[in-house]
């Protein structure tokens, strides 16, 4: 990879007429000079496309921007199959939602790491929490560990300890994350999929240092509540990458079975997640209930 290689910076947007100006102002005031940056929108049903189509009227910076208009909609995993494997062309991809905002130097500080580390497939910041105005949340992962230190992650420390998946909020990509899978089939949304592509493959990067804010609104993508059936389509989605990773030679006949194993345990635990979230809502919504806590407490 050279040291100034091309960057695609690819916004997805979806019904975010409040906030989409916040991440496309983020996207314009990167301080990296070689930078496409790609703007999809989902086919809104508000007037999100109306302030890209606007703002990207009104822009006179130097950076080169691509706008594509979803129609109809295609969901969050077709979308981004669509944008990576079609829009993006750059050696590294940035991932950025309508709502979040990016530090200007998110890009150059990306760049900056695949270049020192070059085993590192994909990368993900400390992501600083806001409210809807953009004021700063208590992190509770910013106190938890020293910042800006980083931790480099293989597919054996995956394998061996309870290693969760970083948030894709802020996360980097490499060229070959792409083009050593084909697109998403089965999943319905990118997330842990390009996250464990990109650890069969090489490591990943968890940086301690902010470069996004990551806006809670209360109807973020991922506050939606799984179902059965998505559950389901992610296993496929796990079960599909592992395989085409071994029959490739990307991993070993050991680490497919472990793999296998693992992810079929994440898959029973969202199930059963599934299950406690939606009883938690039926307890909130149904009145009956409701009015038997309330006296089960007051008696208390």
């Amino acid at each position: 990879m050279s040291k100034n290689p091309l960057v695609s910076f690819c916004i997805f947007s979806y019904n975010q007429e409040d906030f989409i100006l916040d991440a496309l102002e983020g996207a314009v005031s990167q301080d990296y000079d070689n930078l496409e940056i790609i703007i999809s929108d989902d086919c809104s049903k508000d007037n999100t496309q109306k302030k890209i189509d606007e703002f990207v009227a009104a822009y006179k910076g130097p950076h080169k921007i691509i706008v594509n208009k979803n129609s109809p909609n295609l969901g969050i995993a077709k979308h981004v199959n669509k944008i990576l494997y079609e829009f993006a062309h750059g050696e590294i991809i940035l991932m950025a939602a309508g709502d979040d905002k990016s530090l200007p130097n998110r890009t150059q500080m990306s760049v900056d790491y695949f270049n020192r580390f070059p085993e590192i497939a994909s990368l993900s910041f400390l992501t600083q929490a806001t409210d809807e105005h953009l004021n700063p949340k208590i992190n509770y992962e910013e106190t938890s560990f020293r910042p800006h230190t980083f931790t480099i992650l293989t597919l054996n420390d995956y394998l061996r300890y309870n290693i969760g998946c970083f948030s894709g909020d802020s996360r980097a990509l490499r060229r070959s994350v792409i083009d050593s899978f084909p697109p998403l089939s089965y999943a319905r949304s990118e997330d842990y999929f390009l996250y464990l592509r990109s650890m069969m493959i090489g490591s990943i990067c968890y940086i301690r240092e902010p470069a996004l804010l990551r806006r809670l609104h209360g109807n973020n993508v991922s506050s939606s509540i799984p179902t059965r059936e998505g559950n389901k389509r992610n296993f496929q989605q796990f079960k599909a990458d592992i395989e085409w990773a071994a029959e490739k030679g990307y991993i070993s006949d050991k680490a497919k079975k472990k793999l296998i194993e693992k992810t079929t345990r994440i898959t029973k635990y969202r199930a059963i997640d599934v299950l406690r979230r939606r009883f938690i809502l039926f307890c909130r919504s149904n009145k009956l209930i409701r009015s038997m806590y309330l006296k089960k407490e007051v008696k208390s």
